[in-house]
């Protein structure tokens, strides 16, 4: 399939380059790669972590951004109110939860940090409210911390491994 960029492709692209912090020649690529209906493009010559993966097929990412599939990296801490003081067996059942969506999870005594992509991390925590209501919990309070990146991709791993390196 030839492609051919277009006014329009290339306002895309600059638009993209701006919004996600991408290179003008990765969005260039991605927006091509977009028109053509891919669904998933990686490239050794994108920027560190820049690779893309696409949901919608032919569509611009300017009219619908919220396709890309985004990564997040969620602390999340339940607090199950109405209970009584002892909440493991209310944050054992949200762990199971992160679990059975195969999201990536590191539990602290605070809480839980999830890794994982964006729809998938939000229906988790969804899911979490609604099985501890099931099992009886009359009002359920969630804080979040929300991070996400356009430059690269990052682990939880990665983000603590950053700061131990620089308190060598």
């Amino acid at each position: 399939m030839r492609l051919n960029n277009t006014g329009e492709s290339i306002l895309e692209a600059l638009e993209m380059e701006e919004r996600f912090g991408v290179s003008f020649w990765d969005a260039l690529i991605r927006q091509a790669a977009q028109t053509a209906g891919a669904e998933t493009l990686y490239s050794e010559d994108f920027a560190d972590g820049a690779g893309l993966r696409l949901r919608a097929r032919g569509q611009s990412l300017r009219d619908r951004a919220e396709d890309m599939i985004m990564k997040v990296l969620v602390d999340l801490s339940v607090v199950p109110l109405g209970v009584g003081v002892s909440l493991s067996k209310y944050v054992a059942a949200c762990e199971q939860v992160l679990k059975d969506a195969g999201l990536k999870t590191a539990l602290h005594a605070y809480g839980t940090n999830i890794e994982g992509e964006w729809d998938e991390v939000f229906a988790a925590i969804k899911r979490c409210h609604e099985v501890l209501h099931a099992m009886g919990v009359p009002r359920v309070s969630a804080t979040l911390r929300v991070g996400t990146r356009t430059d690269r991709e990052q682990s939880l791993e990665d983000k603590v491994r950053s700061v131990e390196e620089k308190m060598k």
